[in-house]
């Protein structure tokens, strides 16, 4: 007897909601890390080497770069000198010591293989990098912008941005090409509840001379530097997001504009509240 369904008028049906469509994520998108996503929340180990879900992998794949994760980097030796921990929101607080020389010593985020090489294939596009998150100490080398995240070129962190972005010792963000250069195309930079700040930039191709695949650092804490052995930024991430304009045809300021819509919505909603205590 094949089986049958009883309507009650007026009854409905209840289960887990659904998640609102991100607008941020289109053709056109590469990377979007955001460890408390309601689509994919990261509740995975902080070890090295653990995956944490990109939650553009499906309009990536649509152009052809399967990166499906970004890859959980820790060089530190102990856990005074630099680590990662999960906050109370899902959220991840990166923090490097400003008492122990911890110049080889980072943690981040490790780009994908596959977006890497895309990125030189592709770099004369417009790339557009968001970066929302909440700082736990500021850096204090000087003007020198400690980066947070973004596409660089080279081995080292923070060496040779092509678009990127970080903060100030005053605690305002900055970022990579620099207002007097012309492939910068847009910039804009907020503050939300909490002390959650965002930032975003878009570069007219990637200009620092990138001869090879993008290095393989997006996130991370930690010196770049000998002059800024002591002196890096801690912070909690909240998001970071790629997208290449050219492909998806979009403006700097449209996807800003979606990108802050969701940072608001994470200051005053999930992280809301959400701090933690940078290393000594």
């Amino acid at each position: 007897m094949s089986p049958s369904i009883l309507r009650i008028p007026g009854a409905t049906i209840t289960g887990v909601p659904i998640p609102p469509a991100d607008g941020r994520l289109v053709n056109g998108s590469l990377l979007l890390v955001d460890t408390t996503h309601p689509t994919n929340p990261y509740s995975g180990t902080l070890t090295h080497g653990s995956l944490v879900p990109n939650i553009a992998k499906t309009q990536a794949l649509a152009i052809g770069v399967a990166a499906d994760n970004v890859e959980i980097f820790n060089t530190a030796t102990a856990t005074t000198k630099a680590k990662i921990e999960r906050t109370a929101s899902g959220s991840l607080h990166f923090t490097t010591s400003v008492t122990v020389d911890v110049l080889e010593e980072r943690v981040g985020l490790a780009i994908p293989a596959a977006l890497r090489s895309y990125l030189f294939a592709n770099k004369t596009h417009k790339f557009y990098v968001g970066l929302a998150v909440k700082t736990t100490r500021v850096g204090t080398a000087g003007a020198t912008v400690g980066y947070l995240g973004g596409v660089f070129s080279g081995t080292n962190w923070g060496v040779g941005a092509q678009v990127a972005l970080g903060l100030l010792a005053d605690g305002t963000f900055a970022g990579y090409p620099t207002s007097s250069d012309a492939t910068r195309l847009g910039f804009d930079s907020t503050t939300g509840t909490n002390a959650n700040r965002f930032a975003a930039l878009t570069s007219n191709g990637l200009n620092n001379n990138l001869a090879a695949d993008a290095s393989s650092y997006v996130v991370g804490a930690g010196p770049y530097n000998g002059s800024a052995v002591n002196n890096s930024p801690s912070f909690i991430l909240r998001s970071l997001y790629i997208e290449d304009l050219t492909v998806s045809g979009r403006t700097h300021a449209q996807v800003s504009a979606l990108d802050q819509q969701a940072f608001q919505a994470g200051a005053s909603g999930r992280w809301s509240g959400d701090t933690a205590t940078p290393l000594a």
